[in-house]
């Protein structure tokens, strides 16, 4: 179709409306201007639908739900009702900097045409100062190319190396087949549209950023966290290792399985204690034993469990407000003044 979007931005929204705000202003001021912006909204009570009804932008698609159905319906339905030749994931509280965010990307694609592209983000300090960049050693830092039909291992360890648990610059061609599609399970519910757009099409990592994620400090809540809450017993993130599973041989699958529990759970065990309490570690850490019995050989696990029992949440505050100290100083990007510039230039409110 003449009349088809490049790219599909889909926002999904719950009570953010000016963050949203925010992020849409951006995506209307991109150079790149053949797109369409799906906003899923998930029953939002803040004033989102009054926002949505005052844009006088036609590339503008507004979705209510009647009910609040939940992150990966809402997904799923934003991807059936998208047109473009690629869906943009985007959070609502994040945003494009650069007016020429979009072109870029596409000249990547038209470039290398691949099934999956991740774009990198940066993180901004909650004062809205500072810029760096939170990702944990072992991801990409440079442009990569994976070639299409490549073996599972190699797709599955491209995967995983772009950082695809943070939503916004998600992208993927929207031409998956009916049986491929997003999965109740975190940090990773994209898991077989990613693995199947890359291993059909290859894909591609951007590691110029072009996204400011949002970002503050977790604070202990008694409610259920998408990732550190059991569900039925169960991790949250086993769907996805599972679906894994299915692609990689015994030897492979343990190797994988062991290295992302560690990552995802046991390493951020006096994180999660301060979010969640004892009781919820304690279960986690229960079902990641069985899930992994190699879990009860490893030292690791051990040492970061018990100082995470052990340590009086007070202490565990301390260490961790010293240790995101030290890690923006670190991690902080250089080009500062040229982040913020693009910032002001496109219009950021």
């Amino acid at each position: 179709m003449k009349n088809k979007p490049f790219f599909s931005i889909v926002i999904p929204t719950f009570n953010r409306v000016k963050d949203l705000e925010r992020a849409i202003l951006c995506l209307q001021k991109q150079s790149f201007t053949n797109i369409e912006i799906l906003v899923i909204d998930n029953h939002s009570s803040d004033g989102t639908q009054n926002l949505m009804e005052s844009f006088n932008d036609k590339r503008i698609k507004y979705v209510r739900n009647r009910k609040n159905i939940g992150f990966y319906k809402s997904l799923d339905k934003a991807f059936k009702n998208s047109r473009g030749h690629y869906i943009f994931l985007h959070g609502d509280d994040d945003f494009l900097f650069d007016r020429d965010s979009l072109i870029k990307v596409q000249e990547k694609i038209k470039k290398f045409h691949p099934g999956y592209i991740r774009v990198k983000y940066i993180c901004r300090t909650p004062d809205e100062e500072t810029f760096f960049d939170f990702r944990p050693i072992g991801y990409f830092t440079n442009n990569k190319h994976l070639p299409s039909h490549a073996k599972n291992k190699r797709i599955i360890s491209f995967l995983v190396r772009t950082d695809p648990y943070f939503v916004t610059g998600i992208i993927f061609k929207n031409s998956l087949p009916k049986d491929v599609k997003i999965i109740n399970t975190d940090p990773f519910p994209w898991v077989e549209i990613l693995f199947h757009s890359a291993k059909n099409l290859g894909a591609y990592y951007i590691s110029e950023p072009h996204i400011i994620a949002s970002w503050s400090l977790w604070s202990k809540q008694n409610g259920i966290h998408p990732v550190y809450s059991l569900r039925d017993g169960r991790l949250s993130a086993e769907k996805f290792l599972n679906v894994v599973r299915d692609k990689l041989n015994e030897a492979d699958y343990r190797e994988f399985l062991h290295f992302q529990l560690m990552k995802i759970y046991v390493n951020l065990f006096p994180v999660i204690k301060l979010r969640m309490g004892n009781e919820n570690l304690l279960g986690l850490s229960k079902r990641i034993r069985e899930i992994d019995p190699e879990m009860e050989k490893d030292v690791r696990f051990w040492v970061y469990l018990w100082i995470a029992l052990i340590s009086p949440a007070k202490i565990l505050e301390i260490v961790r407000n010293l240790y995101l100290y030290f890690l923006i100083k670190t991690a902080k990007i250089n080009n500062q003044k040229k982040i913020l510039n693009s910032i002001n230039d496109s219009g950021d409110i």
